[in-house]
């Protein structure tokens, strides 16, 4: 009974069996658009890259130090970069959207700036802004104004 008591107390003092995993918590945040590539430059060399829920990014080694990494689905994601020698060098939480960007009213665009005339919108994201429909590459009218009545 002694013995067992020993077993017990040792095994307790050590974690063994009772040990809880800990949670893996990314160190970094991505957010891209779908078919939206960001490169990531390492100051060591990538040894391996773990992708966690395939079929949202994709996640390949450009040169030794260089890293790109593509949204491919919409849905949350974790990428891991380790070293040569199995250091974890990276991590990060990535959220892939179906597209990046929100949509604008410009208000009073007219010569009077009249605010209660109407607006014009228009999709801006982070490298600029264009026609609300993403579906046409190009202007073929002028932008409709919307009046409020």
């Amino acid at each position: 009974m002694k013995r067992i008591v020993l077993i017990a107390a040792a095994l307790l003092m050590s974690g063994g069996v009772f040990a809880q995993p800990r949670e893996v918590i990314p160190t970094d945040q991505i957010s891209l658009a779908r078919g939206q590539i960001k490169v990531l430059i390492f100051d060591e060399q990538i040894g391996r890259i773990n992708v966690v829920g395939k079929g949202i990014i994709e996640a390949e080694p450009q040169t030794d130090k260089q890293l790109s990494i593509e949204g491919i689905g919409s849905g949350s994601s974790q990428i891991f970069v380790f070293s040569n020698d199995g250091k974890q060098i990276y991590s990060a939480a990535v959220v892939v959207t179906a597209e990046l960007g929100r949509l604008v009213k410009i208000y009073g665009n007219s010569k009077n700036d009249d605010p209660s005339a109407g607006h014009t919108l228009v999709w801006c994201n982070e490298f600029g802004c264009g026609r609300p429909d993403g579906d046409l590459s190009k202007a073929t009218a002028p932008a409709e104004r919307v009046r409020i009545r």
